[in-house]
């Protein structure tokens, strides 16, 4: 496991550089605490930005290492359990059996954490005063000195950097990028809960049609399932949990009747419409950052690295402009390398659509490939890989 630093909120700012984070998420938290423990002073406001759905976050082995070397290593074991297997039951019928690669190195296993817990842990890792969730921004005016931003009210601050955290429907994105907002993907994403416990611990099971994917575990209770389908839309419950019952054969779903299936919450899936990184003194990461499809298999490491690689830039360079303009290459460069592992013919991440016809069968194939690479540890699954441009 990797050696603890020591509580982040111990470790006073060195750079006197401020940096405003907006988002409580998991990506916004993980991108404070890592700033923070690189000597900068970063604060946490939101914009009021959509709950999150319930349900595990899982990391890729780099990410949870990440995670921890960032402080409260030992929250976050205590908070997640260990991904041990992830069976990916192909649409032909075969069953595909991935397994963790975690070799008893310093570096953590593959880990499922429940969102609420991690950004629990994550604000441990951050002095109270530098999360100000009641702080809602309103306005943003880039300027020579920095950032100029008004919160709801009416008190103006002056950041040298602001981070927009708050995924696909970011407010730093609508103000300095992206007016028009995200762009619905084409599915819905249903949370349902079956009566007992739902496959086996320590293992991710995923069902795939050409239409739905149903997955589950690797929590061995309660009974937690996600459904993402394009069949029906989020005005319909009963209809999802009719549809996931005539389609899974994970665990006991298969078992019980539509009636036993407790539908939690469900909404349509959104994307932004195109990749931005930074301009000026302005950053993204996450979901409001890259337009990629819904997917719980790569989009919280991807974005736990991001927030790594923008504290790595903010911390080694003097211009924080030259400093978000060498993370945006190197986020760029991380997703080149990622499509690099894609198999002939399947389109690049964030080009997989269900609007061409072809249902999810696009986003099953690249999945695939990229859980195929982490678990076999042949392809890069650490941010420092993507090496900055000159």
């Amino acid at each position: 496991m990797p050696a603890e630093s020591g509580p982040a909120a111990s470790t006073p700012p060195v750079d006197e550089r401020q940096v405003l984070v907006v988002g409580g998420s998991v990506e916004g938290l993980a991108a404070a605490a890592f700033l923070r423990r690189a000597g900068l002073s970063p604060v946490v406001v939101t914009t009021g930005e959509r709950r999150q759905r319930d349900g595990d976050v899982v990391l890729w082995s780099a990410a949870a290492s990440l995670l921890a070397e960032a402080g409260g290593g030992d929250d976050l074991i205590a908070s997640a359990v260990t991904v041990h297997e992830w069976h990916l039951r192909l649409s032909t019928g075969e069953t595909e059996r991935l397994t963790s690669p975690h070799d008893g190195s310093d570096r953590l296993p593959f880990l499922a954490a429940d969102r609420v817990a991690l950004r629990r842990v994550l604000r441990r890792r951050l002095p109270a005063g530098d999360v100000r969730l009641s702080k809602t921004p309103t306005r943003l005016e880039p300027t020579d000195s920095g950032v100029l931003v008004e919160f709801a009210d009416g008190v103006r601050e002056r950041f040298d950097v602001v981070v927009g955290g708050e995924g696909a429907h970011s407010w730093v994105r609508r103000s300095r990028f992206d007016a028009d907002g995200p762009t619905p993907w084409g599915t819905t994403t249903w949370t349902v809960r079956s009566p007992g416990r739902v496959g086996r611990p320590g293992t991710v099971s995923e069902r795939w049609t050409p239409d739905e994917t149903v997955t589950c575990g690797p929590r061995s209770a309660p009974g937690r399932i996600q459904f993402v389908t394009t069949e029906v839309d989020a005005s319909d419950p009963d209809a999802a949990a009719r549809r996931l019952s005539s389609v899974a054969d994970v665990g006991p779903v298969a078992e019980v009747s539509p009636s036993e299936l407790t539908v939690v919450d469900g909404g349509p899936d959104y994307r932004v419409r195109s990749e931005r990184w930074a301009a000026g003194r302005v950053a993204l990461l996450g979901p409001a950052a890259r337009p990629l499809p819904p997917t719980r298999s790569l989009t919280p490491s991807l974005s736990v690295e991001d927030a790594y690689v923008l504290a790595d830039e903010l911390a080694s360079a003097a211009s924080s402009a030259t400093a978000l303009a060498r993370y945006a290459r190197r986020r760029q460069e991380r997703h080149r390398v990622l499509d690099e592992l894609l198999p002939h013919g399947c389109p690049p991440l964030h080009d997989c659509t269900v609007s061409d016809g072809r249902g999810l069968r696009h986003l099953h194939r690249a999945r695939a490939a990229v859980l195929r690479s982490v678990f076999a540890r042949d392809g890069p699954d650490d941010p420092s890989d993507a090496s900055p441009s000159p």
